[in-house]
């Protein structure tokens, strides 16, 4: 039997990403997020220009990585003091230690409140959060939380900004995801357009029979003006 390595590398596309086995059965990247990091890419590719995006919760900087990539200036923020350098050690396999990224250790709530005082938009934000609930019992409590999330991430949105977000949990259905999206939007007097929706990569197969592989659901919006 084959001993598993403590660390080891992988690539995609360009990018290149240390991985390595932790004692909360993760190992430090999400696969099946890496299509959406290629749309992420085309939008930013087709701008033509430098847009300043915020990737909350963003883990070891997959989506972070993919942006900058593509020419956007990144700001990265997560709790985890030790996944946000994580990303830098991606960052620099990935020959993008030298682009515009700010990599910030911080509670994203928090994070996200000082934004809105300061003042500060983006021309697009990424929520990916880890699920906010594990079980239907907290079913309720989580929805409050992706409402108040979002309610703030729209508030540093200009119009023609974007809001790419996500959802891991099995508990709540893309009906219930978009609905409580449309909820915040009500609630800020934000309009948005759905411009597409997410899932997971083809490699992370959904089994009717088995509906928690069905747990990764997304839409990214665009702001537009209000009514």
């Amino acid at each position: 039997n084959k001993q598993i390595p403590d660390e080891w590398q992988i690539r995609y596309r360009e990018l290149v990403f240390n991985v390595r086995p932790t004692g909360f059965k993760h190992t430090g990247i999400f696969p099946e997020q890496a299509t959406n990091w290629d749309e992420y890419a085309k939008m930013i590719a087709k701008e033509g220009r430098e847009l300043n995006i915020l990737n909350l919760f963003g883990y070891t900087g997959g989506a972070t990585l993919a942006c900058a990539a593509a020419g956007a200036k990144v700001c990265h923020v997560d709790a985890s003091k030790g996944v946000v350098a994580w990303g830098k050690e991606n960052a620099q396999l990935s020959g993008l230690a030298d682009k515009p990224i700010r990599w910030i250790v911080d509670d994203c709530i928090k994070f996200v409140q000082r934004e809105i005082r300061r003042g500060n938009k983006y021309d697009g934000i990424i929520l990916d959060p880890p699920s906010f609930t594990r079980n239907k019992k907290s079913l309720n409590g989580a929805l409050r939380g992706y409402k108040e999330i979002h309610l703030r991430a729209m508030q540093m949105l200009p119009v023609g900004g974007m809001l790419s977000s996500f959802s891991c949990s099995h508990h709540i259905s893309s009906t219930l995801f978009r609905q409580t999206i449309c909820e915040a939007a009500v609630d800020g007097h934000s309009t948005l357009r759905l411009v597409a929706t997410h899932g997971q990569s083809p490699d992370h197969p959904v089994l009717l029979n088995i509906p928690e592989t069905e747990y990764l659901k997304g839409f990214t919006f665009e702001m537009v003006p209000g009514r």
